[in-house]
């Protein structure tokens, strides 16, 4: 019988907040912390609690379990999360469980988690190198956070609080060539918090400015004025002149056509 996780230790996740990021003497850890709340549990550690839960449930039909690898694969990759930051993600995870788990985070719970994380992490790592080789190998493309300077700033004609922020490429030479519902990832240095990672959604480049080396992208301002996200803070410290790192283009709702038999089973020989 295989140790699987409680199922009562299913964790909840926000949407896609804002996420902090801070220097460490080795690396750049880019899922730690939140804006809105800093006493919230590192959400990558949440969403991929939910996602070791979600593959112990479907271990013995992996295929039910692709598109989420799939979805977490393009995250990391557009977060610019690799091989070295799964120590610190193991011990978010593990953190995560106790702080929501209480008494149901028994030893057993705990062990389970953590060798499911193993198996897990060496699936996403692999994927993840095979995903950053694919995107540098296209026209344009680049690995990792790549220099951007926003050169344009304009409020939406359609109202909504939206404002639609270009940016260039600061060596001006040719970035991806982007399809409709793909994000970027933004990260910027906040004076007050940090480094701080963004996803935002990309828009059609604004006339008059070339496709060919600039992306704009949609940045909704926040109804609530509860606290400050790193949504507020770009509006603010993003002024024409700013310099920004970019991610390549990810569609994260887009499915991978793996073939006849998926890459999972050819992991797990199934």
């Amino acid at each position: 019988m295989r140790d699987n996780p409680s199922k009562a230790m299913v964790m909840k996740q926000s949407e896609d907040p804002d996420t902090l990021s801070h220097h460490s003497s080795s690396s750049i850890c880019p899922f730690s912390g939140s804006l809105d709340s800093a006493q919230r549990p590192s959400l990558q550690a949440t969403k991929l609690a939910n996602s070791i839960m979600n593959f112990c449930t479907h271990i013995d039909d992996l295929d039910k379990f692709e598109s989420a690898v799939d979805r977490i694969t393009r995250t990391h990759v557009m977060r610019g999360i690799h091989q070295e930051h799964y120590p610190h993600l193991q011990r978010a995870l593990l953190q995560s469980i106790k702080d929501i788990g209480g008494a149901q985070a028994k030893d057993h719970v705990l062990v389970a988690f953590e060798k499911s994380f193993t198996v897990l992490s060496d699936v996403l790592i692999g994927r993840e190198l095979q995903m950053r080789k694919t995107l540098k190998k296209q026209t344009g493309g680049w690995e990792g956070f790549r220099p951007f300077t926003i050169i344009d700033r304009q409020d939406a004609k359609e109202g909504g609080g939206k404002m639609y922020i270009t940016m260039e490429s600061e060596d001006r030479a040719p970035v991806i060539k982007f399809s409709e519902g793909q994000d970027v990832c933004i990260r910027w240095d906040d004076p007050e918090h940090g480094l701080i990672v963004k996803r935002f959604r990309l828009h059609q480049v604004l006339k008059p400015f070339n496709p060919h080396y600039c992306y704009t992208v949609v940045v909704s301002r926040s109804l609530s004025k509860a606290a400050v996200g790193a949504t507020e803070l770009l509006l603010e410290y993003g002024q024409i002149g700013y310099e920004l790192a970019v991610s390549p283009p990810v569609d994260l709702h887009a499915r991978v056509d793996m073939g006849h038999q998926s890459w999972l089973q050819r992991m797990f020989g199934h």
